[in-house]
């Protein structure tokens, strides 16, 4: 048994010392680029990681911090079910049945349905919720980031060591992804990027219905996650994997007027009108400082 850690944060890997003890765990795996706590295996960018049938890739994605990695595992074709998929149900229709249990097929956007069968968990209303680990890998959704706190669903990680340079490189690589691969992120921050990003983009479609479909979620007794997401839901919701659209960059540089109009001394140059809005860094950073004050 292995334990991944994407990056030196406690809140990562505060646990990996106790976790590994209690469940007798040897190789607690982490960058390279950075101390984690208990790591005893450094890894880094290409190597591979062999977990049964299962063969993860090494991506280094700094920005968050420095040695920041995440775990890619591509699509595993032969998962496929020998049955034809049962029809999705509306993120905005989730819920429990009348044995009080969730079991069903969600909607993870871009035409694509992933199955989800919960484990008991007694919530405070006695209905049992789904656990995102229990997401079956499939045709509709073949393949799992593992990435930190690099990309989270509509949102991504504050820049603590790292700049918007970068990650733009890491939106561009996770973006490239087939829109199966589940993405698996380290914080449950959706209903608050949903938010934002519904106040960034008014007139996107897609963002405004997520919002809707995640208050929905995470507005039941016992929330719903929305974690795990997926490629191809982000890349219709998600603005920080949009910042080369124009229609973003638009977007981003309306509201920057009005949040911005200070600038940002110190990372450009001049203010708001002055800067170069097709240059999808700009408006990588100023999504991230109007993320960051919101």
């Amino acid at each position: 048994m292995l334990l991944f850690a994407a990056h030196k944060h406690w809140d990562h890997a505060g646990g990996n010392v106790a976790f590994a003890a209690e469940l007798g765990i040897t190789k607690v795996l982490g960058p390279s680029g950075e101390h984690v706590e208990g790591c005893t295996h450094t890894v880094s960018e290409g190597d591979r990681i062999s977990v049964g049938n299962a063969n993860f890739s090494v991506w280094e994605m700094p920005c968050h911090t420095r040695g920041h990695v995440a775990f890619y595992l591509p699509p595993l074709v032969d998962l496929a079910p020998s049955q034809p998929p049962a029809p999705a149900i509306p993120s905005t229709q989730l819920g429990v049945n009348q044995a009080g249990n969730f079991d069903g097929r969600v909607d993870l956007g871009a035409g694509l349905v992933g199955t989800v069968s919960a484990s008991p968990r007694e919530g405070g209303s006695g209905a049992h919720v789904p656990s995102p680990a229990m997401v079956v890998l499939g045709v509709e959704t073949s393949g799992a980031l593992f990435c930190g706190d690099v990309l989270f669903s509509q949102g991504c990680g504050r820049f603590f060591e790292g700049t918007a340079e970068q990650m733009l490189r890491n939106a561009d690589r996770i973006a490239s992804l087939p829109n199966s691969v589940l993405i698996f992120c380290g914080h449950e921050y959706t209903l608050t990027n949903a938010r934002f990003s519904a106040w960034l983009e008014p007139d996107c479609e897609a963002v405004q219905r997520r919002l809707e479909e995640v208050e929905t979620l995470r507005g039941h007794a016992t929330p719903v996650p929305t974690v795990p997401t997926a490629v191809g839901r982000e890349r219709e919701t998600n603005p920080f994997l949009r910042a080369r659209e124009a229609a973003t960059a638009s977007a981003v540089r309306r509201r920057a007027l009005d949040s911005l109009g200070g600038g940002l001394p110190g990372e450009l140059e001049g203010g708001v009108e002055d800067w170069d809005w097709e240059d999808p860094v700009v408006v990588m950073l100023a999504m991230r400082r109007m993320r960051d004050a919101w």
